[in-house]
């Protein structure tokens, strides 16, 4: 009877036992142990780190043609060679001149305009950021009524209705034009011609349509 007593207890205890076939380890009190901490060492990593990239043109090389829409040099068509802050750009424009000619801008009574037709060649260096586009540009004008010139101007640019356009503000002088004005369009020689800069200073804001 006493070996088949103690036969029953043993038992009875190591069914009470917690079971540890799924390698779980449980601490005393009935609470589970934490479990170790996973090696990492030996396991190789791969990945790359992505940042914010750049805008494609900026820095590169690009020929662009361009459609000119412009007071100054005319409405024509040509293109432009950029890279970097450098560029030229180069047009053929039909330009529509007009000129206040008055025989006495001093008294009150107002001069009358004359009107004529020219074709214009326009060639300009270009210096400007190469992200924001704005900056300056140095050039040369060939005007059949007015002759030869040299511009300075200021470069910008900006986007409408999904396209891009160069915006400029050029201030050109032709040194032979208002003599080549008087002739031309028979103007005598007691009459001023845009009094008081002559008809050799032109300027105006221009737009070309970059394509």
């Amino acid at each position: 009877m006493l070996a088949f007593a103690f036969a029953i207890g043993w038992a009875g205890a190591a069914g009470a036992a917690p079971s540890t076939a799924s390698g779980a380890q449980v601490e005393a009190g009935g609470a589970p142990a934490a479990e170790a901490p996973i090696e990492l060492d030996g396991v190789a990593f791969q990945g790359e780190t992505h940042g914010e990239r750049p805008a494609a043109d900026v820095g590169k090389k690009r020929v662009d043609l361009l459609v000119l829409l412009s007071a100054a040099d005319g409405v024509g068509v040509g293109g432009q060679v950029r890279s970097g802050v450098f560029g030229l750009r180069g047009t053929v424009a039909y330009q529509p001149l007009f000129f206040l000619v008055d025989k006495d801008p001093a008294d009150d009574k107002f001069g009358a305009y004359e009107f004529a037709n020219s074709i214009q060649l326009n060639f300009d260096a270009l210096l400007v950021g190469a992200e924001s586009e704005r900056g300056v540009s140095v050039g040369y004008r060939f005007n059949d009524l007015l002759g030869h010139g040299v511009t300075l101007g200021y470069q910008s640019a900006f986007d409408a209705w999904g396209q891009r356009f160069s915006l400029s503000f050029p201030i050109t002088y032709y040194p032979a034009a208002t003599d080549r004005v008087r002739d031309r369009l028979g103007i005598p020689g007691g009459y001023e011609i845009n009094f008081p800069f002559g008809a050799g200073l032109q300027f105006g804001v221009g737009a070309a349509w970059v394509l």
